[in-house]
């Protein structure tokens, strides 16, 4: 385990062109370089997507994790072209998709490739789909824009066969449901089925377990899996919960107010963390063996205000570790041991300052947590 950030900085988008050739470094599908959202605001201009670059090779599964407000959706939208430059936008960077750059694609070209080559499962079925009209016209619309040559009636039946593939039962007859007449992981069904009716090469699957039941979560998750296996799909899944990726994802990126603070493959992250902000997230999610009604680890403060320009670590008054460097230089993303692990950190884990500051962190919690008992004894 490295103890400081000595190697040079890196890309996001992985290891060196010059790496071994072997299915994890194969050409990227998606490569994005250097890309920036900004909202123009009465507070002044926010970034929240700051200099990102990441890449997703084909039919990989790439998690992008992070708060809310971290950033993920908008890089994803922005990636699809749905926040586009404007008045109050500004976009810069470069999306590479398949040898094209997305950034200079006309809007009429780009349109055409949504749905087609990239498509995207939103976070509320409900607010995406049409609530007043029937959910059989809903796809077969969009079967009819990807294939034209079909009549109205083979684009029915088409969209049949496509409920059927995402499981719902009884599907010729969900045709003619409306979005609220069918239950929350139905209606993700419907939104999946829709988003791969173009029979996509990028899935964006953007929260599609928000607001859902541990059990469809599963559900939903396993349908994502089988679609992208046998559609020899690549699929970005973007969420809060690193629980969710840990074991449906090939490389993880985790974003903090806007940048990403650490990359690397799933099996390699969960097993070498190097930023604290990763472990802060790790340490959050609830375990088996605890007993129950156990406190869970919240991280301590609110992520930073990105109409205001900061110096500096993003992550440092809430990290226990930061130090005067952390907060007065803005630490390169460098690489670790592993070729293809990135992390954005001046004391990561394992390092002497970060494990002593750990350690008289756990000492205080642990003495707060006597003098509450005590007093609840009294």
């Amino acid at each position: 385990m490295s103890a400081k950030p000595t190697g040079n900085p890196v890309s996001a988008a992985g290891p060196a062109p010059d790496a071994a050739a072997s299915p994890a470094t194969a050409a990227p599908l998606l490569e994005v370089v250097d890309l920036c959202t900004g909202f123009h605001t009465p507070r002044g201009l926010v970034r929240a997507v700051d200099h990102v670059s990441i890449a997703v090779r084909p039919e990989e599964t790439l998690g992008i994790v992070g708060e809310s407000g971290s950033g993920k959706s908008v890089f994803a939208r922005s990636v699809m072209g749905l926040i586009a430059p404007g008045q109050r936008v500004e976009r810069t960077g470069r999306i590479m998709f398949a040898g094209r750059d997305l950034v200079r694609l006309p809007r009429r070209e780009l349109r055409k490739m949504w749905g087609s080559e990239i498509a995207m499962v939103l976070q509320d079925p409900l607010t995406s789909l049409n609530p007043v009209t029937r959910i059989g016209r809903q796809i077969s619309e969009t079967v009819r824009r990807h294939r034209p040559e079909l009549s109205r009636g083979e684009a029915e039946a088409a969209s049949v066969e496509l409920l059927r593939s995402v499981g719902i039962p009884e599907p010729a007859k969900r045709m003619h449901a409306y979005p609220h007449q069918l239950s929350g992981g139905m209606r993700q069904r419907v939104g999946i089925a829709i988003a791969l009716a173009g029979n996509p090469r990028l899935l964006f699957a953007d929260e599609p377990t928000t607001a859902l039941d541990v059990t469809v979560q599963h559900q939903i998750l396993d349908l994502l899996g089988r679609q992208q296996a046998e559609r020899h799909m690549a699929m970005v899944l973007v969420t809060h919960d690193l629980g969710v990726v840990a074991t449906r994802t090939d490389r993880i990126a985790v974003m903090y107010a806007g940048r990403i603070v650490e990359t690397a493959p799933t099996r390699t992250l969960f097993a070498n963390v190097m930023m604290p902000y990763t472990r802060a997230l790790l340490d959050a999610l609830p375990r088996l063996e605890e007993p129950s009604h156990t406190r869970l680890n919240a991280i301590p403060g609110h992520p930073p205000n990105l109409a205001v320009p900061m110096p500096g670590c993003r992550f440092a008054d809430r990290c226990p570790a930061a130090r005067r460097k952390c907060r007065e230089q803005e630490p390169p993303l460098v690489q670790a041991d592993d070729p293809e692990h990135s992390y954005r950190c001046w004391y990561p884990v394992g390092s002497p300052e970060y494990e002593s500051s750990a350690a008289a962190g756990t000492e205080t919690t642990e003495r707060s947590g006597s003098d509450q008992g005590a007093m609840r004894e009294r």
